[in-house]
Order: structure tokens, then sequence, then C-alpha cells
């Protein structure tokens, strides 16, 4: 997995590529976190993710809670078609889970 803060018209997000797996999930949570204290809001690159698993979902939608309880924007600007079926074959909307914005 490799992350990168980028900034692009005024915005700043990550942008997740490789792996978001049970063996990733610490290092990005704790990358998460800083971004969202950082930050107004949480915007993530993810259409580059080469595979994720349960536990990469899981941490996903973690995230998305988190970011709205702080009242604080949650965006992602692209996911992969990996990233779409890992949430969809763990049952759940990845319209839902994901709240894919426009533009990318």
């Amino acid at each position: 997995m490799k992350l990168i803060s980028e900034e692009k018209d005024g915005q700043t997000f990550l942008k997740i590529s490789g792996d978001i797996s049970v063996y990733e999930v610490r290092e990005l949570r704790d990358e998460l976190i800083a971004h969202l204290k950082a930050h107004s809001e949480l915007t993530l690159d993810l259409s580059e993710v080469t595979d994720c698993d349960t536990a990469g979902v899981q941490l996903l939608y973690s995230a998305r809670i988190t970011a709205e309880s702080e009242d604080k924007p949650f965006l992602i600007r692209g996911a992969s078609p990996q990233l779409v079926n890992a949430v969809t074959f763990v049952g759940l909307n990845p319209s839902e889970v994901l709240n894919v914005g426009e533009g990318v």
C-alpha cells in the first residue's frame, strides 16, 4: 500500500494505491486519524486500490462514520473496481459505504 497526500483545487486528499487488507489497516487507520485531525474533511482517492479484504472495507466504513460523527465531510474521489467488488462481496451497498463523489 502506498499513501500520498495531495492537494488539488484547494482540497487536500489522500491517494491510496495498492492493497488495503488486514496487513495494511493499522498503518492506514493511523494515517486516516491524522488526516481527520489536521483537515476539515476526509477525502480519499481510491482509484488505484488493487485489492481489498473485509478488514479494509470495515476500516473505510468506520472512517466514514467517524468523519460524519465529527461533522466532517467524507468523500471518495474514485473507487477501483476491485474495491467496489470487495464492498459488494461482503453484502454492503458500495454507494452507501463509499460515498463516491463526482468529478473523478
